[in-house]
């Protein structure tokens, strides 16, 4: 297993090709007539996403996922060192369908769906 949000595992069969971390440190910028000032809020931010794509044959393991983040509140995860028994606030999942395929009767199905999915960590 790649990444473990909750009560749903990410795999390699899942087209995951990269798991990225940005690290942002808080700092506030001033202008001023000569050269900008920085200060330095303190603290950090750490925000972790990933892209998978997931089969059709695979996608009922992923049932409610959506409405759990749709809940609002941190969820654990764990991913490699990027982001071990942490926790997320995710900002953002993009879900997109794709390689469809006329079935039977003129119907529509897809064969996979990708997640992108951004957030911050909390430690």
């Amino acid at each position: 297993m790649l990444i473990v949000i909750d009560k749903y595992i990410f795999e390699v069969k899942h087209n995951i090709n990269e798991i990225s971390k940005t690290t942002s440190i808080n700092y506030d910028k001033q202008n001023t007539i000569t050269k900008p000032v920085y200060t330095h809020l303190g603290g950090f931010e750490d925000e972790i996403g990933f892209e998978a794509t997931i089969l059709l044959n695979d996608i009922s393991e992923f049932i409610g996922f959506e409405d759990l983040i749709k809940i609002g509140r941190p969820l654990d995860i764990s991913s490699f060192d990027l982001a071990q028994n942490k926790q997320i606030f995710i900002t953002k999942l993009t879900q997109t369908v794709s390689h469809f395929v006329k079935t039977e009767l003129n119907g529509v199905t897809y064969y996979t769906k990708k997640l992108q999915i951004s957030g911050f960590i909390i430690e």
